[in-house]
């Protein structure tokens, strides 16, 4: 995405430079041919959000394109890992003011550390270079100007908040159940007129994303957005056989030792258990309803698509990182419904809150450092299994049950098993793929 920005400040538009692929033999997988133009195959969005800093890196002198024509790749690394922490240091910030707006300072402090440092902020956002970081930053402005708006200024809070939210949408088109959700929460609360210019505001922007796809990739939308997948030889999970595993898909993303949300991110068990504990003490039981819903059908929709595990070359489950500030707005809600309560709960039942609090938090903290810091992490590859298909083919598949050697336990023993080789290892925490 670098070399799009690249393109971009230098008047080229969203082509990739020349010497971007000259030296690379294959063509990335990221990249796809349209008309004899080079383009980057997923949404070129974040790279003009991503413009800035590369411009001002550029300013400084550092620039991955050398007068002797050759793309710097460590060059290019550097920027991004930049990027994405500086975009994950804006989801944090945004994350608070939006807890404040229900809890204490304190308290808001004390979740948005808990979701800094034990979440996919850490490990995924943070690190790599997906578009999840970008489209997480703009779902989580977009809720805090619709849900919460700015104090007085009502059609300006639709406005920043529709255009947040379709942002996200261009970056990730998979966020579209946000918009939907925000949507229904202006329904719901009867703001009819900041429904009208959240829809009017949303409405333009998706013009003007169809003019734009229009003139450059000759549809009115881009392959990403209509579902076209890139082959990617690491990617063995075919449609065809998902489409027979529904149940193990939904399993797999909530459970499995390598991708499953609950086990790298237990604090959203323990948000979701408060959160019906104390459900009638929640500021907003509307609200709340509306985050389980998107996150539900983001889930349903994903465990549908056979691509649910992300890839072999990331941690964890980054395709859930796109919920993550609707997970935020149910642990406001928990935090806040368990202090309303905190003195008619028995002291049995704030000792145990509390200590199931302490120990989810922990464990996230623990498997969300080890994604950021070990690199045996980045160099984990699942291992294969065969799977039998309904008439009699065998098909190669990661087995992602495989407690055996979990991802985020990889390297803590030297009797690891050996793995095949990773490959480019810039594809997990050096800045690979924007999907």
């Amino acid at each position: 995405m670098t070399a799009v920005s690249y393109s971009l400040i230098h008047g080229e538009g969203i082509e990739l430079p020349t010497i971007f692929a000259a030296d690379r033999t294959p063509v990335p997988y990221q990249v796809e041919s349209i008309d004899d133009r080079l383009l980057h195959h997923y949404s070129p969005m974040p790279a003009l959000l991503d413009a800035p800093v590369v411009a001002a890196y550029e300013l400084l002198g550092v620039t991955p394109a050398t007068p002797g024509g050759y793309w710097r790749r460590d060059t290019e690394i550097r920027i991004m890992h930049f990027e994405m922490a500086l975009a994950s240091a804006l989801v944090c910030v945004v994350l608070y003011f939006t807890a404040r707006r229900l809890l204490a300072p304190l308290y808001a402090l004390g979740l948005t550390l808990a979701f800094a440092f034990g979440t996919q902020i850490f490990s995924t956002l943070s690190r790599p270079y997906w578009s999840h970081t970008w489209g997480v930053a703009l779902t989580a402005l977009a809720i805090y100007f619709v849900v919460f708006r700015l104090r007085n200024r009502a059609t300006l809070s639709a406005v920043l908040g529709a255009t947040c939210i379709s942002w996200s949408f261009f970056c990730r088109p998979q966020t579209a159940w946000a918009v939907i959700g925000l949507g229904v929460f202006l329904v719901v609360s009867r703001r009819w007129r900041d429904l009208g210019v959240f829809t009017s505001v949303g409405v333009a922007w998706a013009v003007v994303g169809a003019l734009f796809s229009l003139a450059t990739y000759d549809s009115i939308l881009p392959n990403y957005f209509l579902g076209q997948q890139v082959e990617l030889g690491r990617f063995e999970i075919a449609t065809r056989v998902t489409r027979h595993r529904y149940f193990w898909n939904l399993m797999g993303s909530l459970f499995s030792p390598s991708r499953g949300v609950f086990i790298f991110v237990p604090l959203y068990a323990w948000i979701l258990a408060v959160v019906c504990l104390s459900w009638k003490r929640l500021a907003s039981r509307p609200l709340a309803v509306i985050a389980v819903a998107v996150i539900g059908v983001h889930l349903w929709m994903l465990v549908h698509t056979g691509t649910w595990p992300g890839g072999s070359r990331c941690y964890g489950p980054r395709q859930l990182s796109d919920v993550l500030p609707w997970f935020f707005l149910l642990g406001a809600l928990a935090v806040d419904a368990m202090l309303t309560g905190w003195r008619e709960t028995s002291r049995w039942g704030r000792s145990l809150r509390l200590a199931s609090l302490m120990l989810c938090l922990a464990f996230s903290i623990f498997v969300n450092t080890r994604g950021a810091y070990a690199p045996a992490t980045w160099r984990w590859m699942p291992a294969e299994m065969v799977d039998v298909r309904r008439d009699g083919e065998e098909v190669i598949r990661p087995d992602w049950w495989d407690w055996s050697d979990p991802q985020f336990l990889a390297g803590l023993w030297p009797e690891d098993p050996p793995r095949r080789d990773a490959g480019d290892e810039a594809g997990v925490n050096g800045g690979g793929g924007a999907d």
